[in-house]
Order: C-alpha cells, then sequence, then structure tokens
C-alpha cells in the first residue's frame, strides 16, 4: 500500500512537470504564431508576395500545434493555461522583433532564432519525458516541422 502511494506521488510529481512544460510550449507557441502573422501582415519590400505567404503558411504549422499540446496536457490530467497574462509569463519567444518594414534579413533572423527556442524547448521536453511515449511521439513529429521552418528560414538569409 505504502509503495503503491508512492509510486502514485511520483507519477504527479513527474507530470506536473511535464505538464508546466508543455504550458510553456503552448505559451510560446501561441506567441510565435502571432509573431509570424506580425511578418506575415506587414513585411513590404522586393519579395514581399513569397515571403507573405511562407510566413502565412509557417504561422498555420505552429498554430496547428497548439490545440493538439493543451489537448495532451488534460489528457495527463492537468491544467492548460488559456489565457494572454499566462502566456506573456510562461512565453520563452523574445519579445524585441524588428520592424517588418525594415529589413526582411532582420526580420529573417529574429524567425530564426525564436525557431532555435522553440526546438531546444521541444528537445528538453522529449528527453524528460521518460516513459511517457505519447508525449515525445507527438513532439517529436513537431520537432521535425520545426526543423524543417528553421531550415527555410536559414535558407533565406543571405550570407554576410
Amino acid at each position: 500500500m505504502l509503495l503503491y502511494a508512492i509510486f502514485r506521488l511520483f507519477k504527479l510529481v513527474f507530470m506536473s512537470q511535464i505538464t508546466n512544460l508543455l504550458n510553456i510550449l503552448v505559451a510560446t507557441s501561441a506567441d510565435f504564431y502571432f509573431a509570424y502573422k506580425y511578418y506575415h501582415w506587414n513585411i513590404s519590400g522586393q519579395d514581399f508576395y513569397q515571403f507573405h505567404k511562407l510566413f502565412d503558411s509557417h504561422a498555420s504549422i505552429v498554430f496547428e500545434t497548439i490545440d493538439p499540446t493543451a489537448e495532451r496536457i488534460r489528457q495527463l490530467n492537468q491544467e492548460t493555461k488559456g489565457d494572454l497574462v499566462s502566456y506573456s509569463h510562461l512565453s520563452r519567444i523574445i519579445l524585441e522583433k524588428p520592424i517588418a518594414t525594415n529589413n526582411i534579413q532582420n526580420s529573417l533572423i529574429y524567425l530564426l532564432a525564436q525557431h532555435e527556442i522553440i526546438i531546444t524547448l521541444l528537445e528538453e521536453i522529449i528527453s524528460s519525458s521518460e516513459n511517457d511515449y505519447s508525449t515525445a511521439d507527438l513532439l517529436t513529429g513537431f520537432l521535425e516541422k520545426h526543423q524543417q521552418m528553421h531550415w527555410f528560414i536559414q535558407s533565406s538569409i543571405e550570407p554576410k
């Protein structure tokens, strides 16, 4: 009986750590979605159409990761944060973003850095998920998407 109680306590603490990280991922992803939409809406210049389409496509991919992550938190019997105040405290996105109309290269460098933040966060959660194979599987798919978007953005940055 005592062993079962210890196991349940350990599992509760473990799931709480995972769901805290998942809530950070939800907040960071929501914030990143709006960063992409900011650039999608405000980009201008010679390559407007190409980047307008690319940023909208990437925003959609990021957006599609939010709901499954939030639902995974609920499947783990924890509360999903769903308000902007919580998101502003939890998000790891860098708030100071370059103005979209100034320089597309600065915008791309900013977006690249944000992908690196999310990729690192995803890797952290996956490595922390130990025997939670469902969470690891879900996030591995998201990791692949972010790595591909990172590659697209990185390949669009002109060498110095």
